[in-house]
């Protein structure tokens, strides 16, 4: 049945299309028989009771607009096209989107016995198969234009031929899982982005390690070194490790160790810190600690799961060490390589226990150094019983410097060259442990043992340094290497100037011997200064002559100015000529005992000497003071790593300050 037409209110007279727009229509008033409106519009003009209300579509704009806006519908809507649905992203990138991780939690673990079940025991067949296959299908466009981003920058094969010639980075290879420092560019190109990307890394190390004096010129890039390296590790950041999906696969892990070790490699530890505290979260997130304690309980002895040891371990390395030179918490606790007697199984050789002992060594001294009340002494002699009863359960011929053969970058040669910076860690943790107290043993006897062991340890680290320099290795972990360098070198002059021209003639001999031997490490540091980027060892250098041209006649004449150095972990030093009985002496607090890295010097702490045994320099250490524990520097502060050496400062011997 037909709805009556709506009664209208007054009588109208109008056009359909005037009525339709709403209009004044004159078609009453004009003797034509079209209005003026419809005249105007090119349209059919008919009384509004003859006009059909279904012909309002007939518009041809109007039908041509509706037909874009179904095919943007058409486009937006799900199909049911099989063809289609293999095309759909596996990771699509939404913050939604879960991501794999360790399946075994420990809670929920529980319910995997004979009763609770978590997963469906499936019989393989052929349609389980199928859906294994459709599982790992293509990866959509977006991925797909990463993964070719990243193949752009993959240099050509010559190229990567001669950068694997050339570098010093070698000693890498052990720290990678699988074969992957092989440079295959085309097997490389043909892989997925995260992998991609692992190689780009790699190729940033070995170009960031190749000698100070290579001819550039040899390889086909278009642009400078810093250039190339700028963009591999931007690239890679902006595309791989700040996405979670990518990021947390053993390949993300992986990338993430690599960028960290460049960091360290170039001096800017704490974005080093970032990235390798990144990896430490995501390889926890992946289980490979739980991989780790499976095959050294001999639970489990897949090749795969091995590979995942050298990882976990070199991760936790990494951490500890910065976490130390820092001054932040380590990652993980003391327990991150398992019970006591799995710390002591070797899982190829000694050298994986052995840096796993020092890895627990570093953490004990982080945890020591943060402490909020000051820094026990009897807490530090229990940390060195652990360093000396590590030493005693190695061989004995462990400590001995390694002699390197002269194929560069043998198997021989990265076990030589992994047994002397493991040396030389072992020492540094000595020196760290016992920097504070050596410190005031100037004026408290009792730490008189802390200055020996410290000073001692500084000297091995000299040595060591130069038997690794002259193997020509001057790009293998030269910041690491330089920065515990500088501080022995300080630690020794220092004890020079403090001793005074009245000490014993053993303590005589020592000092002289000492001496002697910074030197000989300031002419090896002035050499390798002499690169382009090796900016700490130039300043490390300008360091050691300011503190050596103390005294350096022996005639006891005092300075005529006062000079002050800012030193990692000892703090600002001021060495002028005032006497000891002049210096008000002041019982350190515990902020005073920790390395003064991004607070500004507010409280000294001074080392004399008493007034019946003048010397002929005083030295004072200013210590930080931080007000409040918990303060922490914002990311925008943390500048400590650009090195900008100015010779016309106030105090242009101050490196790795940082304004809080």
């Amino acid at each position: 049945m037909q709805r009556p037409r709506k009664k209208l209110r007054r009588a109208v007279n109008s056009c359909g299309e005037c009525r339709r727009r709403k209009i004044r229509c004159d078609l009453n008033i004009t003797s034509s028989e079209i209005c003026s409106n419809c005249a105007s519009r090119n349209v059919t003009c008919e009384s509004w009771q003859d006009h059909d209300e279904t012909t309002e579509s007939n518009d041809p704009s109007l039908l041509a607009r509706l037909e874009r806006v179904e095919k943007l519908l058409d486009g937006l809507t799900p199909t049911d096209d099989p063809s289609l649905t293999e095309r759909t992203p596996l990771h699509s990138g939404s913050v939604t989107t879960p991501i794999a991780g360790d399946d075994n939690p420990p809670v929920i673990s529980l319910f995997d016995n004979a009763i609770f079940r978590r997963h469906e025991r499936v019989t393989p067949s052929h349609g389980t198969e199928e859906s294994s296959n459709s599982t790992h299908s293509p990866t959509d466009a977006t991925s797909e234009k990463v993964r070719l981003t990243l193949v752009s920058l993959l240099p050509c094969q010559e190229d990567a031929d001669l950068v694997a010639a050339s570098t010093n980075g070698w000693a890498l290879r052990q720290v990678l899982y699988t074969d992957s420092a092989a440079f295959d560019i085309a097997a490389v190109s043909r892989e997925k982005a995260v992998v991609v990307a692992r190689t780009l890394l790699y190729l940033a190390v070995c170009l960031q390690q190749l000698p100070p004096a290579y001819d550039w010129s040899k390889f086909r890039f278009k642009c400078s070194a810093c250039t190339v390296l700028h963009k591999y590790l931007s690239t890679v950041a902006d595309l791989v490790t700040c996405k979670d999906d990518l990021a947390c696969t053993m390949e993300g892990v992986e990338c993430l160790l690599l960028q960290s070790i460049f960091y360290i490699n170039d001096g800017n530890l704490r974005r080093a810190w970032l990235a390798g505290r990144r990896a430490l979260n995501i390889a926890q997130f992946l289980g490979i600690q739980k991989r780790f304690l499976r095959v050294v309980r001999q639970i489990d002895s897949e090749k795969k799961n091995k590979a995942s040891i050298i990882l976990w371990l070199k991760i936790v390395m990494v951490d500890r060490y910065l976490a130390l030179v820092l001054g932040f918490p380590s990652g993980v606790g003391e327990d991150c390589f398992g019970e006591e007697e799995d710390l002591l199984k070797p899982v190829e050789d000694l050298h994986d226990v052995f840096e796993r002992r020092l890895s627990i060594v570093s953490g004990m001294i982080s945890q020591r150094n943060s402490k909020d009340l000051p820094p026990s002494y009897t807490t530090t002699l229990d940390i060195d019983e652990q360093l000396d009863k590590l030493a005693k359960d190695m061989p004995q011929t462990w400590f001995s410097i390694p002699s390197f053969s002269t194929a560069q970058g043998s198997s021989a040669d990265i076990k030589d060259f992994e047994m002397m910076m493991n040396q030389i860690w072992f020492f540094q943790l000595t020196q760290m442990l016992h920097l504070p107290f050596m410190l005031r043993a100037f004026t408290e006897s009792r730490y008189e043992y802390s200055k020996i062991t410290c000073i001692n340890a500084s000297r091995e680290m000299l040595l060591r340094y130069l038997a690794l320099r002259a193997t020509d290795y001057t790009q293998l972990h030269a910041r690491v290497v330089d920065f515990a360098t500088v501080i022995a070198a300080v630690v020794l002059i220092l004890n020079r100037v403090g001793t005074g021209r009245n000490a014993s003639k053993d303590d005589s001999n020592r000092t002289e011997d000492d001496t002697s031997l910074v030197r000989r490490v300031l002419e090896s540091m002035r050499i390798v200064g002499r690169g382009e980027r090796d900016i700490l060892a130039r300043q490390g250098a300008e360091l050691m002559e300011a503190l050596l041209a103390i005294d350096a006649d022996g005639t006891g004449v005092r300075p005529r100015r006062d000079i002050r150095l800012t030193v990692p972990f000892i703090g600002t030093v001021t060495i002028s000529g005032a006497r000891a009985a002049d210096v008000t002496e002041v019982q350190p607090t515990r902020s005073q005992l920790q390395p003064p890295l991004y607070t500004q010097p507010e409280q000294q702490m001074a080392l004399g000497w008493s007034a019946s045994n003048p010397a002929p320099h005083n030295l004072s250490f200013e210590q930080a003071t931080i007000v409040d524990p918990s303060w922490f520097p914002p990311v925008e502060a943390w500048d400590l790593d650009n090195f900008n050496y100015d010779s016309t400062a106030q105090n242009p011997y101050s490196f790795w300050n940082i304004s809080g």
